[in-house]
């Protein structure tokens, strides 16, 4: 249940089990750290999986189309900078008004967030916040090289939002997409969290809930 682990992963990161946080940690620097080819692997979750998942209900031809027009687009928000490479979402070229509030509105709830490099790396969101504060000058060099992986992995999330947002502005493939997954858990709590109907907004959130941590 997503919504369960995002609950609890705060908890499970300070609780006991926040003692292998250094051995991920370590993991992470031993396999990940740094790796250009790491980083280009996680970004194929977008043609493996979001294209795919996303044509079940918008069409093959039509998924693939709305999958990497937005991908292509929201390359162009990647900036490199002191502390790395990270996704920058006003820098997403070519969106509308309301594509930019949407995305903007899940950058704000943390849905555009790498959750997943941060508990690869052993280390939950206040811990984040905390070592980028300090003058840790070894944290910082970590933060630079996870920063990659990372960023790749947030491309992916506004990817699959903004493919789902554009592809649902179709009532067919709204209504599609409400059969194809009547029987799955997470797309029916996506929508009651949303009032209990498939909006192009519920279901940037469902795609990127589904794609990030189902698929």
């Amino acid at each position: 249940n997503v919504r369960t682990y995002w609950k609890n992963f705060h908890e499970r990161m300070n609780g006991s089990s926040s003692d292998l946080a250094p051995l991920r940690k370590f993991g992470f620097l031993m396999f990940l750290w740094g790796s250009a080819s790491s980083a280009i692997v996680n970004a194929t979750q977008t043609p493996l999986v979001t294209t795919f998942n996303l044509g079940m209900w918008a069409g093959q031809i039509q998924g693939q189309a709305q999958t990497y027009r937005a991908f292509g687009q929201s390359m162009a928000g990647l900036r490199v900078g002191p502390t790395g490479i990270r996704l920058d979402v006003d820098g997403i070229a070519g969106v509308t008004p309301a594509e930019r509030k949407m995305l903007k509105e899940l950058e704000a709830n943390g849905t555009l967030q790498a959750q997943i490099t941060q508990e690869l790396m052993g280390l939950n969101r206040t811990q984040r916040r905390a070592l980028r504060s300090s003058a840790n000058k070894a944290q910082k060099v970590f933060d630079i090289g996870a920063s990659a992986f990372g960023a790749m992995e947030v491309l992916n999330r506004a990817t699959a939002a903004l493919a789902a947002f554009r592809a649902a502005q179709n009532p067919a493939a709204l209504k599609r997409a409400e059969r194809v997954h009547a029987k799955d858990q997470l797309f029916q709590e996506v929508k009651a969290a949303y009032g209990g109907h498939a909006t192009p907004r519920m279901m940037a959130q469902w795609l990127v809930d589904d794609t990030q941590f189902v698929a």
